[in-house]
C-alpha cells in the first residue's frame, strides 16, 4: 500500500492546547489539514443529544509543498 492511500486519522481541535496535545491543524502528505469550525456548541439545555446530526464542520486544506519525510506522523 503507498503512503498516498494509506488511511489516516488526524486529532483536530478548534483551538491549540499543547497541554492536551490538542491542535488546530496539521500536516500530512504535503498539506495543511485546519480545522475552521465547528458549530452548533452543545448548549446545557438538551446537550451533544439533542443537537444528533446538525452539526456543520469546517476544514480547511492549504498545500505546503512538504517532503515526505515530513508527512510521517510521530
Amino acid at each position: 500500500m503507498s503512503t498516498t492511500s494509506r488511511p489516516v486519522t488526524l486529532n483536530l481541535a478548534t483551538m491549540d492546547n499543547t497541554g492536551r496535545n490538542y491542535h488546530k491543524s496539521e500536516g500530512f502528505n504535503g498539506y495543511t489539514i485546519s480545522l475552521e469550525e465547528v458549530s452548533p456548541f452543545p448548549k446545557s439545555d438538551g446537550g451533544a443529544k439533542a443537537l444528533e446530526g446538525k452539526y456543520r464542520i469546517g476544514i480547511k486544506f492549504t498545500k505546503t509543498g512538504a517532503t515526505r519525510s515530513e508527512t510521517t506522523r510521530k
